[in-house]
């Protein structure tokens, strides 16, 4: 097995703590939103329709998180390949 580099070592535990925190965001967001959901309904007797909307926003926020993650990182839809540039590639078009 060769011996990895203190940079390639440095990549992977990068990519793992990423990883990592996507999964803990999403976990939290929704579980948070179900736990509210969840109270309120109990709290309220509006069963189980507090627990859907609370969930469905959890979702949303799980969503922004990662998005915001991403765009902290440095990953968007102007560079497919994390550059510097926007990507300035035409789509190919219809000549029929």
């Amino acid at each position: 097995m060769p011996k990895l580099t203190k940079e390639e070592l440095k990549a992977i535990y990068r990519a793992l703590s990423l990883i990592t925190t996507m999964g803990v965001s999403i976990a939290s967001c929704v579980g948070l939103g179900v736990f509210f959901g969840w109270l309120l309904d109990r709290c309220l007797g509006t069963s189980p329709w507090l627990i859907l909307v609370f969930s469905l926003l959890g979702v949303a926020a799980a969503f922004k998180t990662i998005f915001e993650l991403f765009k902290r990182i440095g990953i968007d839809n102007t560079s497919p390949i994390n550059t510097d540039k926007p990507c300035t590639s035409n789509p190919p078009t219809d000549t029929n």
